[in-house]
């Protein structure tokens, strides 16, 4: 473990350092199981990861196991580590990753993927896992980005297709049973669990994922409080998952096939505890598509009456807004967020097979909607990379891209 006076070498050691307000802390001796959740993302960032603050919450309520956090490090601090000859570890015990019996890491974007095999490398385990003969951790995947779990199936044992806080008791009980015998024993165990897939044990075209509903979802009593400022610092609170639209990239929606809505009744308890959990009284509302939430405005009205302590703010995750959803902005007093305009793509036949999109003059009259609203700023939402794109296609982007601009000059004239 590296020394505090080492430490002081680095940006911010407090991302590497644990010791935060609500941190589980367990004794060694009386725990069978240890557990690492880790996300390729660094600790400002990863420090509001719903999957991992549930996971960590469900494992730790679990008297035979000690769920412990990793995140990806900054480069200054992987360079220490590299000097000093020292394997990244946990925050709460400082063990390295190797030493563990499990590693779960929660991936939400493709772009980790470098980052949580580089992970692997840090904390002594060998990327490839036909080299981990031995004694090393089961790495498990879990998160939006493994989806399609081809590209990570050279260096991940176990995929979690779904929701994760759906499976884990049933991993662990199953892993518990297994834990001496040879990881290909362990494996096979797990393979019919419904939303595991086990690249070489699981021989099925489609993947099993249990259905979700997130009026059940689990509300966290706790949560660790982190030690410095991190990108979002607000009580997150999902409204909805998925949405009415067909779009091609939503994840949600290969997964289960239609939007999942949270009553009124669940999300006003679950902002509850997470207040009361953190004591952070501005309250961030998440959604895929806010206008589809059945529960609008009631929620809203709600969520401000609430007091000891009393909510001080309610702001949105992303608002994207096309022509059907404008109705929200009397809701939005919050005018420095930067809302998103649905364009999908640039012409009809490109809309069609995304199944997203509009045309040049909704986006106009939606910009100066949102112009006259009181914003300054609007980015434009578009996917590329379409089958049958063209580089003419691309250029049109800033063709729209100016008309907004035009519409600006003539809201604020």
């Amino acid at each position: 473990m590296l020394s505090l006076e080492k430490l002081k070498n680095v940006d911010t050691p407090a991302r590497y350092t644990g010791g935060e307000a609500k941190q589980c802390i367990k004794n060694v001796a009386v725990i069978k199981h240890r557990v690492c959740l880790a996300s390729p993302s660094i600790y400002e960032m990863a420090s509001f990861d719903m999957e991992i603050k549930e996971m960590y919450y469900i494992l730790n309520s679990r008297k035979d196991v000690w769920a412990e956090r990793c995140f990806a490090p900054l480069l200054d601090f992987e360079n220490l580590l590299k000097e000093e000859k020292e394997k990244l570890y946990t925050l709460e015990s400082k063990t390295p990753l190797k030493d563990l019996d499990i590693v779960i890491f929660s991936v939400s974007s493709e772009m980790m993927y470098t980052n949580m095999i580089n992970m692997l490398e840090l904390g002594g385990i060998p990327a490839y896992k036909e080299k981990r003969e031995g004694k090393y951790p089961l790495v498990i995947a879990t998160g939006s980005a493994v989806i399609n779990p081809k590209p990570l199936e050279k260096f991940v044992d176990m995929f979690i297709i779904g929701e994760t806080s759906l499976v884990i008791n049933e991993i662990m009980d199953r892993f518990s049973k297994q834990k001496e015998k040879p990881k290909d024993n362990i494996l096979d165990y797990m393979k019919d669990i419904p939303g595991v897939y086990v690249p070489g044990f699981s021989f099925k075209n489609v993947y099993m994922v249990r259905e979700l509903d997130i009026d059940s979802e689990l509300v966290p009593k706790s949560v660790v409080l982190p030690s410095i400022k991190t990108i979002i610092d607000k009580s997150l609170v999902t409204l909805s998952k998925g949405c009415s639209r067909d779009c091609i990239s939503c994840t949600h929606k290969y997964m289960y096939g239609k939007p999942s809505f949270m009553s009124v009744d669940k999300a006003l308890l679950k902002t509850k505890r997470i207040i009361n959990s953190t004591g952070n009284t501005e309250v961030m509302l998440m959604s895929n598509c806010y206008g589809d939430y059945p529960g609008f405005p009631d929620i809203i009205y709600k969520i401000k009456d609430i007091d000891r302590p009393k909510v001080k703010d309610i702001s949105f995750m992303e608002i994207k807004f096309d022509k059907d959803n404008l109705w929200l902005l009397k809701y939005i007093n919050n005018f420095e967020e930067v809302p998103s305009i649905i364009v999908g793509a640039t012409n009809k036949p490109l809309q069609d097979i995304i199944g997203v999109g509009m045309t040049e003059e909704d986006v106009c009259y939606v910009a100066k909607k949102l112009f006259e609203a009181g914003f300054s700023k609007v980015k434009l939402k578009y996917i590329i990379g379409i089958p049958s794109e063209t580089f003419e296609d691309l250029t049109k982007i800033l063709n729209m891209a100016n008309k907004v601009c035009k519409v600006y000059k003539e809201v604020y004239a």
